[in-house]
């Protein structure tokens, strides 16, 4: 059900995007995941909402929507098998480096810079 909701969302969003003009440039940029390390990764916004997307060839997807203000929930993609996860607890902005967000509990950091 979460799974029909997210999708719901990606294709609103998506469409509303399309016809007021908001223009995903993706860039090449450093990305910084726990469990993974850094690795270089093609971030893509997503949302005027600050919300993004960072993949790169061989490895999954990291979805980072945004739900509030500071606040966001994180999806995976895992390569190869076309469906999102949604990882456990709310990401929150890093106030010590803004690149990061990161979940406490289970611990888990995502950067993009």
């Amino acid at each position: 059900m979460k799974r029909i909701l997210f999708l719901a969302l990606v294709a609103t969003a998506g469409a509303i995007a399309a016809t007021t003009g908001v223009k995903a440039a993706s860039r090449t940029v450093q990305c910084w995941v726990t469990d993974v390390g850094a690795y270089p990764c093609t971030f893509t916004p997503l949302y005027r909402d600050g919300s993004f997307k960072i993949s790169a060839r061989g490895r999954d997807t990291y979805i980072v929507e945004m739900t509030g203000s500071g606040t966001a929930h994180v999806f995976l993609q895992i390569r190869g098998q076309g469906r999102n996860i949604s990882l456990p607890g709310t990401y929150y902005r890093d106030r010590a480096d803004r690149a990061c967000w990161a979940n406490y509990d289970p611990a888990f950091r995502i950067c993009a810079r």
